[in-house]
């Protein structure tokens, strides 16, 4: 892992490859889109402040393939 751990509100940390195929750093901002209860969506700008590792499976599947 570089950098630290997210501590504060609009704060990230991204795996590896996320934050390769979005050509972000730590210190980078990236917009982060999530799909809201009431339908739509929402925009909101975090600060990459560490990178991450996950094991491949979590026995549900993993987590993603980040960026789409």
């Amino acid at each position: 892992m570089g950098g630290r751990l997210p501590t504060g509100n609009r704060e990230i940390a991204l795996g590896t490859t996320t934050l390769h195929q979005v050509r972000a750093h730590v210190g980078s901002i990236v917009h982060v889109t999530v799909q809201v209860p009431t339908g739509g969506t929402r925009t909101v700008a975090f600060r990459v402040v560490g990178t991450v590792s996950f094991p491949s499976q979590f026995g549900l599947g993993g987590l993603g393939t980040g960026r789409l």
